[in-house]
């Protein structure tokens, strides 16, 4: 296995193609047609030389799209299975927090639903390997795309620029999950390298997200591209990041110091993150329903919230997953319902107002078993779908049918799309984070406790569904005197499952004091909450550095509490 991903990563830098002509003219023609979906179903660009293919402004193009097809790729050069945004992060990222309570043993996803992960799982090590085919591939386009004329010199930049962004958010997702890397910022770097410095990393990332900043326009020519709103918004994440990971002196006491965040200077770091998060204010708006976030016709209609998202398109080639555990459980192939391998924590269920806020009926439901013929439907814009039933008003104890249903999948055979697969985009950064930031950078730059309480009253409107009594009493019962705290469980009723949870417990230095605090009773999967609780030990706030990475890099080091030489999983 350690040769094969070795190839692999090899082959991402240059791979010699035969027999291309009639494949590279396909997706030229495809290119040609200028849309979203077009674009997207692409061959990746790792299989392709590019010295050979970085001739022409078409190919450019499509070179850039290969560099987006990480988002949610398939494979990686027939390696891999939708390891990142198509489904493994969706498990690497949500998992082991109070918002989802394990309910499977499969060894693929169990590791990450109770902090049992090491060096040998495969969804850590695939992560990786995506992340860096992304890397390499943007690497590329950036060096051969000066050697090109282009009709309109403006569209290089924009191609440049779009570049750059991916390959900073791609870093940033990589030191998010495991501490520092290697960076590599040129296709002639040795294969051998050290990890960089949280620090070192932090720069580059910087430096990609402000050219991004800087030269994206507003909107962008293709919708669900990059465009500037998209740039500022992982600027302003990576800065609130750093600045909260150095207030709360996050991994101090672990031993790594290419991990450390000694050299933040947090007031420097909240202070960027105000201004540029203060400068989407205004430039972007809240989808009217929340609900319409999440389903598979409203595509379209989420551009407004949405700064950046995985898009997802009705074929095969181009899909979220969202089946294993984010819709609600039933059979995928008569009813549209998961395998709910996670269940909402019951910690997240006692969040809501369950009377008065609409987004705890969409986030959390009951199961969708039974006979379809018997269960009742919605229609959404020509779209159909089975209604799940709804948990108790006073849930049992040992109550087993509650699901996470965020997702929604239509009634099966009304989509062309295998049941299992969805074509609703993933919301990556909306407003409504963005709102909810701008809440906790007015606390903590500015210090301005009404500024911040009026931040959340923007979200919150939508959830009573601009209903001011409605409003009034879920301000009442979502007071809390440590705004800090209120703000951090808005964050969760808001974004769950969408893959922040992990890094805001981690980056407010409150991943130990959650887990302590988790339930162990409330439903019938909050029990599994006790192995979550036995494993978690600080160091895992960082994942392993993937084995065979270990195994092909002799310069590599392993994160501090994990094992060095496991035996790889094959």
């Amino acid at each position: 296995m350690n040769r094969i991903i070795n190839n692999i990563r090899h082959n991402i830098r240059v791979q010699a193609i035969n027999l291309w002509s009639s494949i590279l003219l396909v997706a030229l023609l495809l290119v040609a047609s200028s849309s979203c979906t077009d674009f997207l179903e692409v061959e990746p660009y790792s299989t392709i030389d590019p010295e050979f293919f970085l001739d022409s402004e078409p190919n450019a193009e499509l070179a850039l799209a290969g560099v987006y097809n990480v988002l949610n790729a398939g494979d990686i050069n027939g390696e891999g299975n939708a390891h990142t945004f198509r489904r493994g992060l969706l498990f690497m990222l949500n998992a082991s927090t109070d918002e989802c309570a394990p309910n499977n043993k499969n060894p693929q996803y169990e590791p990450y639903m109770n902090f049992s992960y090491q060096s040998t799982d495969v969804f850590g090590r695939y992560a990786w390997l995506f992340f860096y085919a992304g890397i390499t591939r943007a690497n590329s386009l950036l060096e051969g795309i000066d050697n090109i004329t282009f009709e309109t010199e403006g569209r290089k930049e924009q191609i440049k620029a779009e570049a750059r962004f991916l390959r900073g958010i791609y870093y940033q997702y990589l030191v998010w999950m495991y501490g520092g890397v290697p960076l590599t910022l040129s296709t002639n770097d040795p294969n051998e390298l050290e990890r960089s410095s949280l620090e070192t990393v932090y720069e580059s990332i910087e430096k990609d997200l402000l050219y991004a900043y800087n030269t994206l326009n507003p909107v962008s020519n293709i919708s669900g591209r990059a465009n500037k709103w998209s740039a500022a918004g992982y600027l302003a994440k990576m800065y609130l990041y750093l600045a909260s990971c150095k207030e709360n002196n996050v991994g101090a006491e672990l031993t790594l110091d290419l991990n450390k965040f000694d050299w933040v200077n947090s007031a420097d770091m909240y202070q960027k993150a105000y201004e540029v998060n203060s400068a989407i204010i205004g430039n972007k708006s809240l989808t009217p329903e929340y609900f319409h976030l999440f389903r598979t016709e409203k595509n379209d209609d989420t551009y407004d919230e949405v700064l950046f998202g995985v898009e997802a398109v009705n074929n095969q080639d181009v899909v979220m997953i969202y089946v294993n555990a984010f819709i609600p459980q039933g059979n995928v192939n008569t009813v549209g319902g998961g395998y709910g391998f996670m269940r909402p924590g019951y910690d997240l269920y006692a969040k809501y107002d369950r009377e008065n806020d609409v987004r705890y009926a969409n986030n959390l439901t009951g199961n969708l078993g039974g006979n379809p013929a018997t269960r009742d439907e919605e229609l959404i814009e020509g779209t159909r779908y089975y209604i799940p039933n709804k948990i108790p008003a006073n849930m049992p104890a040992g109550y087993g049918l509650i699901s996470i249903g965020k997702w929604r999948y239509p009634v099966p055979g009304t989509r062309a799309i295998e049941p299992w697969a969805s074509d609703c985009n993933f919301q990556l950064v909306r407003y409504a984070d963005i709102l909810l930031m701008q809440a906790e950078l007015e606390l903590k730059h500015n210090n301005n406790e009404t500024a911040a309480r009026n931040y959340l009253t923007k979200v919150r409107e939508r959830a009573a569904e601009y209903d001011q009594a409605r409003l009034d009493a879920m301000t009442a019962s979502y007071f809390k005197g440590d705004l800090m705290d209120e703000i951090m469980d808005e964050r969760s009723r808001e974004l769950c499952f969408e893959t922040w949870r992990r890094f805001d417990l981690i980056r407010t230095g409150r991943m130990q004091s959650t887990i302590d605090n988790l339930s162990l009773t409330g439903h019938k999967y909050q029990p599994n909450m006790g192995v979550v609780k036995n494993n978690y030990e600080p160091y895992k706030i960082w994942f392993p550095i993937p084995d065979n990475e270990m195994a092909v890099n002799k310069l590599m080091v392993q994160n501090a509490g994990y094992v060095a030489d496991e035996t790889p999983a094959e």
